[in-house]
């Protein structure tokens, strides 16, 4: 949220001043003497006059902008860097009166006659019906009909965004590295849930995320891979689940949890990258250990001896039970940078003995110098092309 300080009080208090409660303030900015905001309004992005109007509104993503006024008039002039599925970050101008977007850059001309996906968002409510919650599909271009649903059910990868504290909306690149449009390219479908915790809803939603990690961000996960399977979009047969960082530590929970839910169905595989196994260990070992503390909702340090609370959100206490079940544990691959701080590379080492213990499928790909989002070319192309192979071993095709 914004919040105020009078630096001309005696004891200056931060105080609440705009949002926060029912969307997110990402960024300020100025224009002229007015002050403007960033905002995450659900799956919208919006610029605003700090408690005033609103300038620009669209289901996308906005990277950066910035605001003027005119010389002779009130106009204000917008520039704006956005995207969406079918184009990369563009500068484009318009006026907060709803002027023509004017492009000014033509950074993504190699993609000028490429149109990866039709977007489509869809809306449920959660499974205790407390919450309205929102995702995007993405259907690949050969596969959707004229109004954009596909013509049939088609294989998909439950693509799921970190943070907690983030959401994702229609843009170039939803989930960090690239390979949504090279796997909506070889012809799989994308479901990307914004789940309870993310951003974009303020304090009251995100505050979901404390103490309960594992509990109703899993469980919207699979509402909504469920929502998608019975609106035609997801094939319930051929279904992955990904995702990095706190979408690695969601993806392990699908892995142990897989198909124990009320519904017919299971994940064929998993893909955790640079994921939590389990949360008490990350209060010790990460850089963040403060945050991760805020998340497991207290340190271990501050349980009592059989206080097991904190294992809510640790995949690695419930793989025992999963494989006792028998039937459970998908094959899996597993993505880790070898210099994480913010998720130590033991987290996946960890689940990396366990499934060996077991005697389980997995790959493990460990990329050398790498901190927890990956950054080289090279690590990047091998983790696309090993997701290419792995989705395509387990899910088929086109």
């Amino acid at each position: 949220m914004v919040r105020t300080i009078d630096l001309n009080a005696e004891q200056p208090n931060c105080e609440p001043y705009a949002h926060g409660q029912d969307d997110c303030a990402s960024e300020l900015g100025k224009a002229g003497k007015d002050v403007t905001v960033l905002v995450q309004h659900g799956i919208e992005d919006q610029i605003r006059m700090l408690k005033g109007r609103t300038l620009f509104s669209k289901k996308k993503e906005i990277a950066a902008w910035d605001a003027s006024f005119t010389t002779d008039s009130d106009e204000m002039v917008l520039a704006i860097a956005t995207s969406d599925t079918n184009t990369p970050w563009e500068v484009y101008t318009t006026t907060a009166s709803g002027g023509a977007m004017v492009q000014l850059s033509n950074h993504g001309h190699a993609f000028a006659e490429k149109n990866f996906a039709s977007v489509n968002f869809l809306k449920c409510r959660s499974s205790d019906d407390k919450e309205e919650l929102d995702a995007i599909y993405l259907v690949p271009t050969a596969c959707a009909g004229s109004e954009g649903a596909p013509m049939k059910p088609i294989p998909t990868i439950v693509n799921i965004h970190g943070g907690p504290y983030s959401r994702v909306t229609d843009e170039f690149n939803p989930c960090y590295f690239m390979e949504t449009q090279v796997l909506l390219d070889a012809g799989y479908g994308m479901l990307l849930p914004n789940y309870r915790g993310s951003s974009g809803r303020g304090e009251r939603f995100a505050a979901y995320a404390r103490g309960a990690c594992g509990t109703y961000d899993y469980e919207d996960i699979i509402t909504l891979t469920q929502y998608a399977i019975e609106q035609g979009y997801a094939d319930k047969d051929r279904l992955v689940a990904r995702g990095w960082s706190q979408g690695g530590f969601l993806s392990f929970m699908c892995t142990v949890r897989n198909g124990l839910h009320k519904h017919e169905w299971k994940f064929k595989a998993t893909i955790p990258g640079a994921g939590v196994s389990d949360g008490d260990t990350m209060a010790l070992t990460s850089d963040m250990g403060a945050f991760q503390e805020d998340l497991a909702g207290k340190p271990p340090w501050e349980c009592d001896k059989d206080d097991t609370s904190g294992r809510t959100g640790s995949a690695i206490w419930e793989f025992a039970a999963a494989v006792q079940k028998g039937d459970v544990i998908p094959p899996m691959l597993i993505f880790h940078g070898e210099k994480d701080e913010r998720v130590p590379l033991e987290q996946s080492v960890g689940f990396r003995r366990a499934m060996e213990s077991a005697k389980l499928p997995f790959d493990m790909v460990v990329y050398p110098r790498e901190p927890h989002l990956v950054r080289e070319r090279k690590h990047i192309v091998d983790m696309i092309e090993r997701t290419l192979k792995f989705v395509d071993l387990h899910i088929g095709g086109k």
